[in-house]
């Protein structure tokens, strides 16, 4: 679990924000400490009497009920005469000491009630409960200046927000004594600007490290996975981020989903990622796609004796079969492409933490996603001349040899067939990244592949 605490003064905007990051965050939710501070108080009723007087409260018996669904009722707030409670700081502080351990109990009761990745802490109070704001991962004050948060409090509250109440509600806690790790203004932020702010703290918490053992990341290979039908410009991006976390020497696994299509075999995704036009292309095709694009691109040909293309099977046993002769202790950090709202891709995330993978998120959620498979496909389907600016070469040239010489006999069909042709090796790899131009011999030689092939219609051979 992770729990973000988000604090600021009354009219601020943190209520709306954090709506914003619950809606964006995948597996999220909000708990709203002022609700449990204001319902510590009404309960704490006799307390607050005694500190306070009879004039604490509008009426002699609260109006509404003190709890509903099992949380504390907001709108008792309406029953509350705040300028009681604010007009003396020193009966104020004498009440904090029943209220905040009072509030701090409700609220960490609640936080174990969440079954969520992300728990989102909302409350003006934040910085002065010490036990909750020290289990917060991430601290995030909201400012706004006074004339923009009382402008939102009379809107609010359907009311004037006089200067001196507002002073006394901005006396409960001074912000400036507290260290946050991001602070956000928001005068008037139309909803794009706080649309960004959003997901910039959103591609924080997801690019945070993923374990905190004193393990070296370097001791650790990398896996990113996917059906690459076929695989794009998109999907190298994919690659060459995760290519730059794992160091020179360690393996890039490449598991690619769907490897020996069945349609009778697919049990997970939805109805169009289990369909044969999803599914076009055979796991020796996506291989070559992979490899061909990675020796023909200078930014990370010399990297491809550390990638290791292997089939990812959703069947668990088969699966097991191909991770038990590649990576028998799970040694491996699975790179993700978590975008908000992917429920698929959240999916994906259970099932290698179930299988005992670590796991990174490297994707830019900043930037729009760059081109989907489907649409490729699309593209390929229509003869479309700009397929060339959608893949990286290596596709193109196998896209451009299937269309002009057809398909391949395909000779893996099964994880059997693919253990047995034994593991990928630098040959193997130079066999499956065979240039088909003399400008692509030219790139792969000037990467130190020095490839000299003999190509007929059945068969080619490797000189070495």
């Amino acid at each position: 679990m992770y729990i973000i605490g988000i604090t600021g003064k009354s009219g601020s905007g943190k209520t709306t924000f954090s709506e914003m990051l619950k809606n964006k965050l995948n597996d999220s939710t909000i708990i709203h400490v002022d609700y449990n501070w204001i319902g510590a108080i009404f309960k704490l009723r006799e307390k607050m009497i005694e500190i306070f007087g009879k004039e604490i409260f509008k009426s002699e018996f609260p109006m509404q009920p003190l709890m509903i669904n099992g949380e504390y009722n907001m709108n008792l707030f309406s029953e509350l005469n705040e300028n009681v409670f604010f007009s003396d700081l020193n009966k104020a502080k004498e009440a904090y000491k029943y209220i905040i351990p009072e509030t701090t109990i409700k609220t960490l009761n609640d936080i174990k009630m969440k079954h969520n990745e992300y728990v989102i802490i909302d409350s003006l109070m934040l910085p002065i409960l010490p036990e909750l704001f020290r289990i917060c991962d991430l601290k995030i004050l909201i400012e706004a200046n006074t004339e923009t948060r009382y402008k939102r409090l009379e809107e609010r509250d359907e009311m004037p927000c006089s200067n001196d109440l507002g002073e006394k509600r901005d006396s409960v806690c001074d912000f400036s004594l507290y260290e946050y790790d991001e602070c956000i203004v928001n005068n008037g932020l139309n909803m794009n600007e706080l649309e960004k702010k959003t997901l910039h703290i959103i591609n924080r918490i997801t690019h945070r490290n993923v374990n905190d053992s004193d393990e070296k990341q370097e001791d650790i290979n990398g896996m990113i996975t996917g059906r690459f039908q076929p695989f794009t410009i998109g999907h190298i991006e994919y690659l060459k981020k995760a290519l730059e976390i794992t160091p020179k020497g360690k393996k890039l696994y490449i598991g690619i989903g769907r490897p020996f299509f069945d349609k009778n075999m697919c049990t997970i995704g939805d109805n169009h990622n289990k369909s044969e036009e999803a599914n076009q292309y055979t796991f020796e095709e996506r291989r070559e796609m992979i490899n061909l694009s990675v020796a023909m691109d200078p930014e990370i040909r010399d990297r491809l004796p550390d990638i290791v293309v292997i089939p990812f099977p959703e069947q668990e046993d088969e699966l097991n079969r191909v991770l038990d002769y590649f990576i028998p202790e799970r040694n491996i950090i699975q790179y993700m492409n978590i975008i908000p709202g992917d429920s698929w891709e959240l999916t994906k995330k259970k099932l290698f933490e179930k299988m005992g993978f670590k796991i990174k998120n490297i994707v830019n959620i900043e930037r729009p996603r760059i081109i989907s498979a489907t649409e490729v496909r699309r593209y390929i389907k229509n003869n479309d001349a700009n397929l060339i600016k959608k893949v990286p070469a290596g596709t193109f040239q196998v896209l451009e040899d299937i269309r002009k010489n057809g398909r391949k006999k395909q000779c893996i069909h099964n994880v059997e067939e693919f253990l047995n042709e034994h593991c990928i090796t630098t040959k193997d790899i130079a066999r499956q990244v065979l240039p088909r131009t003399p400008e692509q011999q030219g790139i792969v030689d000037e990467a130190g592949y020095m490839l000299k092939s003999l190509i007929d219609d059945k068969e080619m051979k490797i000189n070495d």
